[in-house]
């Protein structure tokens, strides 16, 4: 009877814990994060919000022919951990995390084969798990999608090969190809609000691509000559800035495409775009793409171009490696411009990736002091937060996760009080809707 008893009240307990779990949607804990006047804000209270976090991230195995992000597989995805971290995350003062979905493996990822008319329901179960759990923690979640995909014949709305476009550049210049990355948009927001709509709001924004980039040792960017069309305009090949109008125009054209994909299903959600810098694979600036002497065949959207499209706001990958890095590498995207540009448009900056290479700063101590001081210095340049690449995986060796050696860094980003030079006076608080 003992045993009954205590059978009983675990029971009990357990359904008053997931009553409890479930109650912060049911309260309203976490409202709708929204932009005003280049700040984000809880549209609910019309107080600046600053998003601080860090980056959640499992890479899968590299034996399956390319890096891709495991995190949510169904092999891999482990709830227990995620609860665990978004508690201390929580515990620590951080409200956002952004993680990364995988739309190409060949197994585990948004889609159960080539021929799946249908997101695999387990990987966006675990997608609605992690969701939920950040919610119920007051935690947000900025959802990136991969480089590749989608890798389904169901969403593809371009042709498989196009005239003067070749291997990766494919995923750009071909014609429909920001349609289908449109339509993989769409789907997986039309998903997450149809099985439970409250899950919206924990979403701080869809990033379309994470660190979208061209890539020159591909067509048409590899071609000296020639004209190629794009979207009714014409462009020479034979010429630096004209490559680079083109380059320009494919990134707004793409990145509006995918805004207005996921504002038809969802009217209020954010929508991002991150780039690295161009001083971060070895190049001055825009319009030297055959000037620029470098081994990396990746060049990045331009952030100016960025600035000018519909996008929500923008996410800035800086990774420093000596004391004068955040300086080189904001001059090399004209980041005055930028800056300018954004804030005439009301967009905030993010600085969606920073890390502390080992090979930099060899000791967590003076990657401590490092991450510090270069997170200042984005504070004084103007980006609205931050997000620590990354919060613990060991599958990056070269750099250093927050949670290294006893959690120091994390630590130490919990105690920067970002806000300071970027919350407004309480008496010129944003009116609430």
């Amino acid at each position: 009877m003992k045993h009954h008893r205590n059978t009983l009240l675990g029971f009990i307990i357990l359904c008053g814990m997931l009553w409890q779990a479930a109650s912060a949607f049911a309260e309203g804990e976490i409202s709708r994060i929204g932009i005003r006047d280049g700040f984000f804000v809880s549209l609910k209270t019309g107080e600046v919000f600053t998003p601080k976090g860090v980056n959640f991230c499992r890479l899968r195995d590299k034996a399956e022919g390319m890096l891709a992000h495991s995190t949510f597989d169904p092999k891999v995805y482990d709830s227990s951990k995620v609860e665990k971290m978004f508690a201390d995350l929580e515990s620590h003062e951080f409200n956002t995390v952004r993680v990364f979905l995988d739309p190409v493996s060949k197994t585990g990822s948004l889609f159960e084969s080539k021929e799946a008319n249908r997101l695999s329901p387990a990987y966006m179960s675990n997608v609605y798990d992690f969701l939920r759990r950040a919610g119920n923690h007051g935690i947000y979640v900025v959802v990136s999608f991969s480089m590749w995909g989608p890798n389904s014949s169901w969403l593809q709305r371009c042709p498989a090969k196009s005239p003067m476009v070749s291997s990766h550049n494919g995923l750009y210049f071909r014609s429909g190809a920001a349609d289908t990355r449109a339509a993989l948009l769409a789907e997986v927001v039309k998903a997450i609000k149809k099985h439970d709509s409250k899950l919206l709001p924990v979403v701080l924004a869809y990033e379309p691509q994470n660190e979208l980039c061209y890539f020159t040792n591909a067509e048409p960017l590899s071609l000296k000559k020639g004209r190629f069309r794009y979207e009714g305009a014409t462009y020479d090949l034979s010429s630096d800035e004209q490559i680079q109008k083109l380059m320009d125009d494919v990134s707004v054209h793409w990145c509006n495409t995918s805004v207005k994909a996921v504002q038809a299903v969802d009217p209020q959600a954010l929508v991002s775009m991150n780039v690295f810098t161009y001083k971060g694979v070895g190049r001055d600036g825009p319009n030297g793409l055959r000037t620029d002497t470098t081994k990396d065949k990746r060049v990045p959207a331009r952030p100016l171009a960025l600035a000018k499209s519909r996008l929500s706001y923008l996410d800035i990958h800086l990774y420093p490696h000596g004391p004068d890095d955040m300086k080189q590498d904001l001059k090399s995207i004209e980041f005055d411009a930028v800056r300018k540009t954004c804030r005439i448009a009301g967009k905030p900056l993010l600085m969606g990736e920073f890390g502390a290479f080992k090979h930099s700063y060899p000791s967590v101590k003076l990657a401590v002091d490092a991450m510090i001081k270069h997170v200042r210095e984005a504070r004084e340049a103007g980006f609205a937060g931050f997000l620590y690449w990354t919060y613990d995986t060991d599958e990056q060796p070269r750099i250093w996760n927050a949670k290294a050696e006893g959690g120091i860094i994390l630590k130490a980003l919990s105690e920067i009080q970002y806000a300071e030079s970027t919350v407004t006076p309480n008496s010129l608080k944003l009116k609430a809707e």
